[in-house]
């Protein structure tokens, strides 16, 4: 099985591909939006979407540190049922 078909699921249970928007962690008290660029076995590798620099800047992350924008009306339903 190739990269570009693994998938794994988010914090709050959606799937995340290749290309993915995804929220994640950045330090213990902010975050930032990131582009899944590569999926490994374990991790996701992202990289910033405002990253204006002609170096990346990639980090790793783990798939239930973060939680996927593609599909924004399954977030926000999320959201409110849970009152937060």
């Amino acid at each position: 099985m190739s990269n570009n078909e693994l998938t794994r699921e988010d914090k709050i249970g959606q799937e995340i591909h290749v290309g993915s928007i995804v929220v994640a962690p950045n330090g213990y008290s902010s975050l930032k939006i990131c582009r899944v660029i590569n999926i490994t076995p374990k991790q996701l590798k992202c990289s910033d979407v405002n990253n204006t620099s002609k170096y990346a800047n990639i980090s790793y992350k783990y798939p239930n540190e973060v939680v996927c924008l593609d599909d924004l009306d399954a977030t926000m339903v999320y959201l409110l049922m849970r009152k937060l």
